[in-house]
């Protein structure tokens, strides 16, 4: 079964595009075309159609490949462009693929034609593909930023020695804490002052391989925190993954019923 191509068709000699088109046929494409020999013809169907080929000799009265490339290019347009000439020097050739020509062959051999489309509409997938897993993948990238910056928590990353790699959260908010100042310090300079400091103790456990939980006070709120250790793919821990959610108005609300129960015992 012939496979589809729509294919337009950059040439001045309507000769010269039937043999073009006859070479698609005879090498298995069933081809949907348009002839166009100026600019203005080839703005417009470029417009009006979504175009899989750009078949363009290099040198016509009113138009070039050149210009033609260009048009393409100025467009946005990712189609694969050969130069199909009946004269086109060596020099001239290197310069049509410098500037974004995909192949060129000559008109007088054209064995090379069909085998240059089918590889250059393979490559033409295989960048819309990656273009498409890139963009969804920024994308998720700033889904995650956004979550990570509106949720009321703060998630951190350490190395094997407690040195903050990554920190973000709307959590950080009510601590004045600025996310920029927090990379590069340690866990340990914020709980210097703590004797018991579960914190610390808390990532240790996780460096070792377990994870675990603790309550920390941190300018004067408190603070769940759940620490996970963090491994490369291969199982190595290469540091810790905390989060930890605001719990003041719990601990607030406690202390205001401890408080209220001695006062009823009295």
């Amino acid at each position: 079964m012939s496979k589809p191509l729509r294919v337009l068709i950059v040439e001045d000699s309507e000769d010269d595009a039937v043999l073009l088109l006859r070479e698609l046929q005879q090498g298995g494409y069933a081809p949907t075309f348009e002839r166009v020999d100026t600019p203005e013809a080839m703005s417009a169907a470029l417009d009006q159609q979504k175009w899989e080929l750009v078949l363009a000799d290099w040198s016509m009265p009113r138009f070039s490949g050149l210009t033609a490339l260009d048009l393409l290019k100025d467009k946005g347009l990712d189609v694969p462009f050969i130069i199909v000439s009946g004269v086109i020097g060596e020099e001239t050739a290197v310069v049509a693929m410098k500037a974004g020509a995909h192949d060129y062959l000559m008109k007088h051999n054209l064995k090379r034609l069909c085998p240059a489309i089918e590889r250059e509409l393979r490559e033409a997938r295989e960048r819309r593909a990656r273009m498409r897993a890139e963009e969804a993948l920024r994308e998720s990238e700033a889904r995650l930023q956004l979550v990570m910056e509106q949720l009321p928590a703060i998630i951190w990353i350490t190395d094997t020695k407690l040195r903050i790699t990554f920190v973000k959260g709307a959590g950080l908010q009510p601590l004045t804490l600025d996310p920029n100042q927090l990379i590069g310090t340690t866990v340990t300079e914020y709980f210097q002052d703590d004797p018991e400091r579960p914190p610390l103790a808390a990532h240790e456990v996780a460096l070792h391989g377990e994870p675990c939980s603790c309550e920390m006070k941190i300018r004067g709120r408190w603070l769940q925190a759940y620490i996970e250790p963090m491994r490369a793919p291969d199982g190595l821990i290469t540091g810790c993954l905390g989060i930890a959610l605001d719990i003041t108005a719990r601990k607030q609300a406690e202390e205001g019923r401890e408080k209220l129960i001695l006062a009823l015992q009295d």
